[in-house]
């Protein structure tokens, strides 16, 4: 016998009365596509911090590159002249190649300054200035200063060993590099007739 307790509903006296209930409809799984907002702020987010990174980063991964560039190049030029010194034996050769490659080095390191400085005591301060082993200034790289004596009383390997010093305190920090400088390069040694 139906219960007839509400008016327009019809209650059955079985023992299940959920059973009488439409199925649960279920809504359509949820798409990775297109993602929640926040999603889209986080990827924008990140995206913007990756864009500054690379733009913080370039220009000075461009002027580590230089650098360790020029300090090869410097390298090179001093071993050049060191094996163009042990050839021929004429320190003035040594002198105007090592001369040569440290005015080639501030010209890179885009010293104007430096570059004024003219061939004197001043000069080797500004180089030492450049370097975490300054030695320049020394009375053994002061020899540097003799080049354009006829001839000069030069201890060579005292000097070489002065400049390989020096050139391996140089540091990224104290140099400038302009983007917009050439490569350091050094022209052969034999394009200078020796005297």
């Amino acid at each position: 016998m139906p219960n007839t307790s509400m008016p327009g509903v019809a209650v059955s006296s079985s023992a299940d009365p959920l059973a009488n209930l439409p199925p649960l409809a279920t809504p359509a799984p949820v798409s990775w596509w297109p993602p929640a907002p926040g999603w889209w702020l986080l990827f924008f987010a990140l995206l913007a911090l990756l864009l500054a990174s690379f733009r913080w980063a370039r220009p000075r991964w461009r002027r580590y590159r230089r650098y360790r560039h020029c300090k090869k190049n410097l390298a090179k030029a001093f071993a050049d002249a060191r094996a163009r010194y042990q050839r021929d034996a004429n320190p003035v050769n040594y002198l105007f190649l090592a001369n040569r490659a440290l005015r080639g080095f501030a010209l890179m390191a885009g010293s104007k300054k430096l570059l004024m400085q003219s061939a004197d005591e001043e000069w080797l301060r500004a180089l030492d200035a450049l370097s975490d082993r300054p030695g320049l200034a020394s009375a053994a790289g002061a020899q540097l200063l003799l080049q354009y004596q006829a001839q000069p009383d030069v201890n060579v390997a005292s000097l070489h060993s002065v400049l390989q010093e020096w050139s391996a305190g140089l540091r990224i920090n104290k140099l400038t590099f302009p983007a917009d400088q050439q490569k350091f390069q050094l022209q052969p040694a034999a394009s200078r007739a020796t005297q």
